[in-house]
């Protein structure tokens, strides 16, 4: 800023405004206490009991459930933490209260299932992944609900009948599997397989319940189905491994054989070839996890050329909770042989998995498992799928 000298018009005077420093810090630091005092006063506020209701119960009139369900669940929460400390007046006003609280967060429940299956109905043929998601929901409705609503290890050791609201939520899930399976089966028929593991978790889990019709009917869906994420052997790497598989070596001496993918079409050829005996290898893949007492079938076209040692193809079981080779029930090494002529033969495996609910199901692209191998093997059109036959290449 410039000013005229008044003794002397021709005279220039600078002058500029300063801020005082320490004002300044004085200001700032009263503005950080005034928003520090707000933030905690407003979480002092949300602490109180009879505020999470409140705001629970005006979600829940505005339609908007699952806020509702956040809300309820944190005042439920809240009043089961304090009665593990001791009964005192104002504890045992909560556990009066705790009734109230189940019901409004029951109600919750219920609304949230229905607004949710309802949503993804409406967007089923116009956008199956927002379907998907609504869908999905209502089973995560469910799995809160059965883990705050009510202990359901309690219920099944007293054999006492499902609550009416968990039998309505139940009939909700239900309807949503019903749904997903059909988006699954058009768009992403694996998907079905995580379908199932989840809504057996929802048995498993918290009980009461059972979903075993719905898995049944699920599994039906998947006849025919290629589980394997790659049938087509392709390997877009270019590592003479088909892209899905893991290579494994074993034995004292292990080295890696030749191998490279013969394109043919639409099936290519897996080739591998040892010139000298002196390991063992195989190339694997994992299904991951599967139903129990499902019999899955596993077929594969594979022809040996002088070969030396066990040249095989495998399906087996582990659990997630034992690693051990068979330890889901069953695994099968030497399966029915079909000749399909020019030196081809198509294998057909068959195993059934027990009751286990964490079973995981692998097996071997094509191995030479036991002792020194040499020689070639030519793999192609690999298939896993549900059922105690193959539906395809067996003709």
């Amino acid at each position: 800023m410039t000013t005229r000298n008044p003794t002397n018009p021709n005279d220039v005077i600078f002058s500029m405004n300063t801020i005082n420093p320490k004002k300044a810090a004085s200001k700032s630091r009263l503005s950080c206490i005034l928003i520090l005092t707000l933030i905690l006063t407003s979480t002092w506020l949300l602490s109180f009991r009879p505020v999470r209701l409140k705001i629970g119960d005006y979600y829940f009139k505005q339609g908007k459930f699952d806020q509702a369900i956040h809300w309820y669940g944190k005042r439920l929460r809240k009043a089961r933490l304090r009665n593990l400390y001791g009964q005192t007046p104002q504890i045992l006003s909560d556990t009066a209260k705790e009734g109230e609280i189940l019901t409004k967060l029951v109600n919750a429940c219920l609304n949230s299932g229905s607004f949710h299956l309802e949503e993804g109905r409406k967007y089923s043929s116009t956008n199956p992944d927002r379907a998907e998601s609504e869908f999905t929901k209502v089973l995560r409705v469910y799995e809160f609900s059965s883990r705050n609503v009510h202990d359901g290890s309690i219920r099944r050791k007293s054999n006492s009948e499902s609550p009416k609201h968990e039998v309505e939520l139940s009939s909700l899930v239900k309807r949503a599997c019903v749904n997903l399976a059909e988006i699954y089966k058009i768009q992403k028929p694996k998907k079905i397989l995580e379908l199932c593991g989840r809504i057996l978790d929802l048995e498993n889990i918290f009980g009461g319940i059972s979903f075993t019709e719905e898995r049944t009917n699920l599994l039906s869906l998947m006849t025919g189905i290629n589980l394997l994420s790659n049938p087509y052997l392709s390997d877009s790497n270019n590592a003479g491994i088909p892209d899905d598989y893991i290579f494994g070596r074993f034995g004292p001496k292990a080295t890696y054989p030749n191998k490279e993918i013969i394109k043919t079409g639409e099936f290519n050829t897996y080739h591998v070839w040892q010139k000298e005996g002196n390991g063992w290898f195989a190339t694997s893949f994992q299904i991951g996890r599967v139903p129990p007492n499902t019999f899955f079938t596993y077929s594969i076209e594979i022809k040996r050329i002088d070969t030396k040692g066990e040249a095989r193809p495998m399906l087996f079981t582990t659990r997630s909770s034992n690693p051990e080779w068979g330890s889901g029930s069953d695994y099968s090494e030497t399966g029915l042989v079909k000749d399909m002529g020019d030196g081809w033969k198509r294998e057909f495996h068959t195993i059934k998995t027990n009751h286990f609910y964490d079973i995981m199901l692998s097996g071997w692209l094509v191995a030479w498992h036991y002792g020194q191998a040499e020689g070639q093997i030519y793999v192609r059109k690999p298939k896993i799928e549900i059922g105690d036959r193959a539906t395809s290449y067996d003709n």
